[in-house]
């Protein structure tokens, strides 16, 4: 287990991590997620050992690693340009640091078919150069050198970053097939989402140098803990005024304190529901404004005096012009209320 105890770092007398303390376990596939600047990769520098926080404690099983050189922590690397060597062939580049570590021939051989067969790599592209691969297969190059030292753990900082977004996709489900497969610790950084939701056991939401929330994609997506979360994780609307002030006007029952902020995701607002489920849902007349068509859903856009409020379905329900009307359903269970920006 990796524990990271009251963890500060300053930079230029600025705290860019504040008393931050976490738990992964052993074989988790962990993702740190957060915009750019929110401290994650400032968090995984300090696991590796690249920064010393200023306060506060690093333990691996047990063992505080705090002030330990980054060679002695067990701990693989996987970065974003891949780092690896451009004139060696696949081959060369797996075993290179098995034969800085002396390994025996019999020992590398073994160890390679192991690590080969866990990334997909062939007898054929492990005799090729690395300018001859493409970028997912680099990519899986790297994965392949970083397992083959048999590391604890294994950090990767937005090792996707670089490819496209069909390639991306493709390499997500074989990355986790790998981290499933080798049983390793996996510490992912993205500031992507849907790579975040897709690939995680547990994720921890990172804003400005602070755990948000620390939960698995589920709890992440249909429980946030905070305003920032539900923010950041998907798609939601934060009803504006005059929306909150139509719903009290049409459903006797909607009354929110005026310090609370009301909050609902995209995909619970429904143009229709049926007549046994009506006494569940609060009904809200809004103005269509436009949509937009992703092939797999629809996003439609409405308005409530000038205020946007954004639906998303599967199907499109029925052809609309800009400024008709239409009445909209939202679910009593689905309404998600803060107060000072945490969940109530």
């Amino acid at each position: 287990m990796i524990r990271l105890n009251g963890l500060e770092i300053l930079f230029n007398q600025k705290a860019v991590i504040q008393n931050l303390s976490l738990d992964i376990q052993k074989g988790e596939f962990f993702t740190f997620l957060g915009p750019s600047g929110c401290g994650k990769t400032t968090t995984l520098k300090a696991i590796t050992g690249f920064i010393i926080p200023t306060q506060g404690s690093i333990q691996i099983d047990g063992h505080d690693i705090t002030q330990l050189p980054v060679e002695e922590r067990r701990i693989g690397m996987v970065f974003q340009n891949y780092a690896l060597f451009p004139t060696m062939t696949v081959r060369e580049n797996i075993i290179f640091g098995l034969k800085e570590h002396k390994w025996s021939k019999e020992r590398i051989r073994i160890r390679l078919e192991q690590v080969a067969q866990m990334v997909n790599l062939t007898d054929e592209q492990l005799g090729k150069h690395i300018s001859e691969l493409s970028g997912g297969q680099q990519q899986r190059v790297a994965i392949a050198r970083t397992l083959a030292l048999n590391p604890d753990i294994i950090v990767l900082d937005e090792p996707l970053s670089n490819l496209d977004a069909r390639l991306r996709k493709k390499l997500r489900s074989e990355l986790k097939r790998i981290q499933t497969a080798s049983g390793v610790t996996m510490i992912y950084v993205t500031h992507d989402q849907e790579e975040a939701l897709t690939l995680s056991d547990r994720i921890a939401v990172f804003n400005e140098g602070v755990i948000e929330q620390v939960g698995t994609p589920y709890d992440i997506y249909y429980e946030p803990a905070t305003e920032f979360v539900v923010d950041f994780i998907g798609e939601a609307n934060r009803l504006q005024p005059s929306t909150l002030a139509r719903l009290n006007m049409l459903n006797a029952d909607f009354k929110p304190s005026p310090q609370q902020q009301v909050y609902v995701r995209s995909e619970h607002i429904k143009e229709q529901v049926s007549e046994t489920m009506l006494d569940e849902h609060y009904v809200l007349d809004a103005q269509f404004d436009t949509e937009e068509f992703y092939g797999l859903h629809v996003k439609r856009i409405f308005e409530i005096e000038g205020e946007p409020l954004y639906s998303v379905s599967n199907r499109r329900e029925r052809a609309m012009q800009q400024g008709d009307q239409q009445r909209l359903y939202i679910s009593k269970h689905d309404l998600i209320f803060f107060q000072d920006g945490q969940r109530l």
